[in-house]
């Protein structure tokens, strides 16, 4: 089926909570070791460039929720089927904004990025994803398609 189209502006309720959330400051949220602040969420209005902190938090969502659905799948013993008839999350790491410039300026060695990548087996996940630098993101998929 063909995705729907995304709407040209969001529905009043919706705006109203943006707008609640716009106003507040200091933290906003926080997931694992990320959060943004006040201060990144303006980048989210249009015209803005994203930051890093944006940017790692929302590969951190993604991170999470493919660890809970992967707890949801060893708890239940059997393939889990996405809500509403949503494909399962991604098997799915995400590197942080930093990994790529650490790695570039000081190696895998004495950058220490075996600590960041002790998570990481080929095979056992469908995608590992970093961002490379402002316009170019990394992305290998070892998924398999039914043909």
């Amino acid at each position: 089926p063909k995705p729907l189209p995304l709407p040209d502006e969001l529905p009043p309720e919706a705006e109203t909570e943006v707008d609640a959330l716009m106003r507040r400051r200091g933290v906003i949220a926080k997931c694992v070791r990320e959060q943004v602040s006040d201060k990144d969420l303006v980048r989210l209005r249009p015209g803005q460039w994203l930051n890093d902190e944006i940017i790692n938090f929302y590969g951190q969502l993604i991170m999470s929720r493919s660890e809970a659905a992967r707890g949801d799948k060893e708890n239940k013993g059997k393939e889990m089927a996405g809500k509403g008839g949503r494909k399962a999350p991604l098997n799915a790491h995400y590197f942080s904004t930093f990994f790529w410039t650490k790695l570039k300026d000081a190696g895998y060695e004495k950058g220490r990025l075996s600590k960041w990548t002790k998570k990481v087996r080929p095979g056992m996940l469908d995608t590992v994803r970093s961002l490379l630098n402002p316009m170019c993101c990394s992305s290998i998929s070892s998924r398999r398609t039914s043909s």
